[in-house]
């Protein structure tokens, strides 16, 4: 599976899906039965929060960038082309970018919390029997804790969420 990411931060004062991100990896299948599929992941996935002109001036970030392992674990049922899926994510940090207002990368005066769980839903889309589109959309179910060395040491709650379009090839 290879696409990308448009992910939103809650918590950080900035608005909208205006962070672009890969969204990569790959995808093991178990049949459960003729129509019910068990699904595990192993994902890259870029996510964070950039800051658009409407965003007002308040917030000290202008641009974050999480660098995320995912393992989702989901149900599909592939009865039909179209088929849906939900489940739940295990989330490990990678890395982090941090850009104040400034622009000034600002990363090593942050900690962030390493772990984190999400949920999913979403659809994809077979228009052959290996080829497909796959559209889902990922909120964090757990807060991640961003550690300021600055201002006191100031706790931000960093909340991810952020929808994936990405094409899907399946060999068997």
């Amino acid at each position: 599976m290879a696409g990308l990411n448009m992910a939103q931060i809650d918590g950080d004062e900035l608005a909208g899906y205006h962070q672009p991100g890969l969204n990569t990896g790959i995808k093991a299948v178990a049949l459960l039965s003729d129509d019910w599929r068990l699904n595990l992941e192993l994902l890259f996935s870029q996510q964070g929060a950039d800051r658009s002109v409407k965003d007002p001036f308040r917030s000290i970030y202008d641009n974050i960038r999480l660098n995320v392992l995912e393992v989702p674990v989901g149900v599909s049922y592939a009865a039909w082309k179209l088929q849906p899926v939900a489940g739940l994510s295990y989330n490990r940090l990678i890395s982090h970018r941090i850009r104040d207002i400034g622009g000034v990368d600002v990363s090593r005066n942050f900690t962030l919390d390493g772990n984190g769980l999400s949920s999913f839903f979403g659809a994809a889309y077979f228009f052959s029997p290996q080829w497909g589109v796959d559209a889902r959309y990922t909120r964090a179910m757990t807060i991640n804790k961003a550690r300021s060395a600055l201002a006191g040491g100031q706790v931000d709650r960093f909340r991810s969420y952020f929808l994936s379009l990405r094409l899907v090839w399946m060999f068997s």
